[in-house]
């Protein structure tokens, strides 16, 4: 089976630039149709370290789910992924193999442990950069991946209590990290506001490409119709959030699960110090 460019280039906007590389390991067959992008290891540390450790503010998630069924299965024929059991490819280091060697002059090779390697075509010898792809053992990581794929179905059924607020789509960015504000009568029970006594906003902490699809670049460069919007909801007296993008070709749904947001009391008084 051959693919073309033009279908490697889609590949690489949807799991690759849509994120601004922030979430480089791809996880399959958790869910039908859709790759689960995410940042769940740190450098140098075991696979999963953010997913095993507790409450990790950096982890996030975005759930790429393609309309065209045909399209990712097209994708895991040609690069040898299974559909049986739980992989991850390192979605960066794919493409930046595909970089240096053409797709129409490339092998796939399954090492001894499953393992998938890319090298040039007849080529049989290799090194550890050329390993894009591996099974997942791991129970733990097997179950936080599933049990957070679980909650944002859950979050996501019709009869969850959420609120739809707009994305600001060009704000302040700096080093990646932006903050957006939110107004607390957002938040009602009942007919009656959640939070009171409290600052009137509360401010939601994002990092371009993880809390969103990438604003700086992705966004502003799309040519077709889209639409991107952002759930809140309370839970334990915390504001949490996720993101959906969507146009023609996928769905993207971005998920921070320990990123949270705490009204304050309107007793308190913020004092700024500026050291001359």
């Amino acid at each position: 089976m051959a693919i073309s460019k033009e279908f490697l280039e889609k590949c690489r906007h949807y799991l690759s630039t849509s994120t601004s590389r922030t979430t480089p390991y791809a996880y399959f067959n958790f869910i039908d149709n859709t790759v689960i992008l995410s940042n769940s290891t740190s450098g140098g540390s075991e696979h999963g370290d953010r997913l095993m450790d507790f409450s990790v503010g950096e982890l996030g998630f975005h759930y790429v789910e393609f309309k065209d069924t045909e399209f990712l299965n097209e994708f895991k024929t040609f690069f040898k992924i299974p559909s049986d059991d739980f992989f991850c490819v390192h979605i960066v280091n794919l493409f930046s193999l595909l970089n240096t060697i053409r797709i129409d002059c490339c092998d796939v090779l399954i090492t001894d442990d499953g393992s998938r390697v890319l090298t040039p075509k007849g080529v049989v010898s290799y090194s550890d950069k050329n390993i894009f792809g591996f099974y997942i053992r791991d129970f733990h990581v097997i179950k936080v991946i599933r049990d957070h794929a679980s909650d944002v179905a859950r979050i996501l059924r019709p009869d969850f209590d959420k609120v739809e607020y707009t994305v600001d789509l060009d704000p302040k960015i700096t080093g990646g990290l932006y903050f957006t504000s939110i107004p607390v009568s957002l938040f009602v029970k009942n007919g009656q506001p959640i939070f009171n006594k409290c600052l009137p906003e509360i401010k939601i902490l994002g990092m371009d490409g993880l809390s969103t699809v990438n604003l700086g670049t992705f966004i502003k460069k799309l040519k077709k119709p889209y639409t991107l919007k952002r759930f809140l909801w309370v839970k334990d007296k915390c504001v949490y959030s996720l993101a959906i993008f969507e146009d023609d070709v996928a769905t993207i749904i971005s998920y921070r699960p320990n990123v949270i947001s705490i009204p304050i009391s309107d007793e308190c008084i913020a004092v700024h110090k500026v050291k001359r």
